[in-house]
């Protein structure tokens, strides 16, 4: 398995994220399994936001990452 190997602070589509060490990394791309790309593959670390008064998903960072995919540099994952 593999993971991001440190805290990544970083801005994705508009939006200043923090991802948590041990987030889960997958290869897989739309064309298939390719080791040169690592993506996040575990979107439960994004928090909530609050909206009309209430906390909800952000739905748009949760639609970013799984469409667009959160890249991470290889120098930022291990594998376990």
């Amino acid at each position: 398995m593999k993971q991001t190997n440190q805290v990544i602070e970083m801005s994705f589509m508009g939006h200043d994220i923090v991802i948590p060490k041990g987030t889960k990394i997958t290869n897989q791309t739309a064309s298939g399994i390719d080791e040169n790309y690592n993506f996040i593959s575990d979107l439960s670390w994004i928090p909530t936001i609050e909206f009309g008064g209430k906390q909800v998903q952000n739905f748009s960072l949760i639609h970013d990452a799984t469409y667009r995919g959160i890249s991470i540099p290889k120098e930022k994952v291990e594998t376990v």
